[in-house]
Formats: C-alpha cells, sequence, structure tokens
C-alpha cells in the first residue's frame, strides 16, 4: 500500500465524492497513524538510537518521533580522579587520587583534563598504581595539579538507568550542578528527560523506544504500517472518519476490524520476542 493508494482505498469505502470529504482524507488518516502508533506498540515501532550524555548537562534531547521510552542504559566504567597532569616530549602523564589497575597496552580514556592533547581514547605506554603514560600532541608543559578530570577503561559495561517521575529524580538529586554516575532518568517534559546524577563524564548511551512512524503524505508515500499492516491502517483510518461523517452506525464494523487486525499483530508480536525455548517445551 501507499498513501496514494490509501486515499484511492478511502474514496471507494466512504462512496462519497463531495470535496470536503476529500480534503479531510488525510487528517482522517493522520488521525489513524497516531492510533495505531499509540495503541498498537510492538516491533514495528521499536526504534533504538545512540549518543552520548554532555558532561554537567542533566536534561537530555530525546529522539524526534519520540512515544514511549522502553529503557535506557550507558556505557560505563570505574573513574579515577586525576590530581595532576605532566607533558614532555608529545608524552602525557596523568597522575589519579587512588590506584587504578590499568597496565601497559590497556586502552585508557581520559576526560575533563586540562591542558592540550590530554582528553581522548589512547593506548598506554607505561603505568604504575596511580599514574598512566601515553603518547599524544606535542606540547610541553610542567607538573600541573589538576583535580577536574578522570580517567577510566573504555565505557563497556552496560548500566541500566531505572525509570523514576520527575519529583523523585528532582528530590534525589537537587543539586544539579553537581555531578556523578547517572542512576536515574524521568520525563522532564516530552521532549526531553532529566538524567541523575548528572553525568560527570560524556557516557556513550543507548536509548530503546516506540516511536511515532514517519506520517504518510504526497512527499512520503509509504511508512511502516503502509508496509506491514495496510489492513490496520485503512479500518483505523476509516474509523476516524465515522464521527465526521455522523455515521455512528459504521463505528462498531470499523471498530471490530481494527481490533481482529491489531490482535493479529499483537499475537504476531509476541510470537517474536518470546523465548524460543518456550515453543520447543526445553
Amino acid at each position: 500500500m501507499t498513501y496514494t493508494s490509501l486515499v484511492a482505498t478511502l474514496q471507494d469505502y466512504l462512496d462519497r465524492t463531495d470535496t470536503r470529504l476529500q480534503a479531510r482524507i488525510p487528517t482522517f488518516i493522520s488521525l489513524g497513524e497516531l492510533r495505531c502508533a499509540r495503541e498498537v506498540k510492538s516491533l514495528m515501532t521499536k526504534a533504538v538510537v545512540t549518543g552520548a550524555f554532555t558532561q554537567g548537562e542533566p536534561v537530555v534531547l530525546k529522539p524526534v518521533r519520540w512515544l514511549e521510552t522502553i529503557s535506557i542504559n550507558f556505557g560505563s566504567s570505574d573513574l579515577f580522579q586525576t590530581v595532576s597532569r605532566a607533558a614532555a616530549a608529545g608524552v602525557r602523564t596523568i597522575t589519579t587520587a587512588a590506584a587504578h589497575g590499568l597496565s601497559a597496552g590497556d586502552t585508557v580514556v581520559v576526560n575533563n583534563v586540562g591542558g592540550t592533547g590530554y582528553n581522548g581514547t589512547y593506548v598506554v605506554t607505561a603505568a604504575t598504581q596511580f599514574t598512566v603514560t601515553y603518547s599524544s600532541g606535542v606540547v610541553t608543559e610542567a607538573v600541573t595539579a589538576d583535580t577536574g578530570g578522570f580517567i577510566s577503561a573504555p565505557f563497556e559495561d552496560r548500566t541500566y538507568l531505572f525509570p523514576r517521575g520527575l519529583e523523585y529524580a528532582s528530590t534525589y538529586w537537587p543539586d544539579r550542578t553537581q555531578t556523578g554516575k547517572p542512576r536515574y532518568y524521568a520525563d522532564y517534559d516530552y521532549t526531553h528527560w532529566l538524567v541523575v546524577p548528572t553525568p560527570q563524564v560524556p557516557y556513550p548511551f543507548e536509548v530503546v523506544y516506540f516511536q511515532r512512524p514517519d506520517h504518510l503524505s504526497p512527499d512520503n508515500e509509504q511508512n511502516i504500517f503502509t508496509e506491514q499492516c495496510p489492513d490496520l491502517l485503512l479500518y483505523a483510518s476509516l474509523l476516524e472518519t465515522a464521527p465526521y461523517l455522523k455515521n455512528d452506525s459504521r463505528i462498531p464494523t470499523w471498530k471490530d476490524y481494527y481490533m481482529q487486525a491489531a490482535s493479529a499483530i499483537k499475537l504476531e508480536n509476541r510470537e517474536r520476542v518470546d523465548d524460543a525455548s518456550l515453543k520447543r517445551g526445553e
């Protein structure tokens, strides 16, 4: 199905040619799309986006067309705060406040260290219990106190944030200028999340969520609904026409067809996500 063929099919079902009704068909389709997205959440409307938190910023922008959050996780690792930094002939050495356990050959992530050529991802060339050394840049600097930075192993471990209400998150972490390792997220508004504690480094994150598909239009002939469940979208759109036409007698018919299509999709989705071993009886 395409947007053009859906419009033609709606015209056939309605068997009306008056101009006012024809002009409303795009609205019926848009409302039908929204109904499908809200009521039939499945793999079709599931999406994944990756990014990185902004250090010191607790408010995170949601993806375009976000509808509902499924989960948020971020790459995490033990962080070691820096106490001083030094550079000579392009070699950087950082001293940490606590023993770090890193060795020559390990990869290290450096964040928020002052000076030139310190921050980024590097391979450790030498290490002691409290220092790491790596090659970076050409600027030579004297040993300088530096307590604002962190080093860590790569952010490979995944930590899931727990969903909470905005009031809970704000009470748990009232001073958003203070940073730490994130633990909770809340809906700040419809287009943003609040993440607390405020991220102390730009942890990489992954968000799994339900989304509204791209709206159909003459410039966008297909989306996931026209490709995977055209019957659902057709009946949802027809259901939106009945109140406009004051044809209440058709509401139960279109609703029944819509619910049958929705039930079939939900069953199909459940079979896809259920553990295969349960189906085999193992």
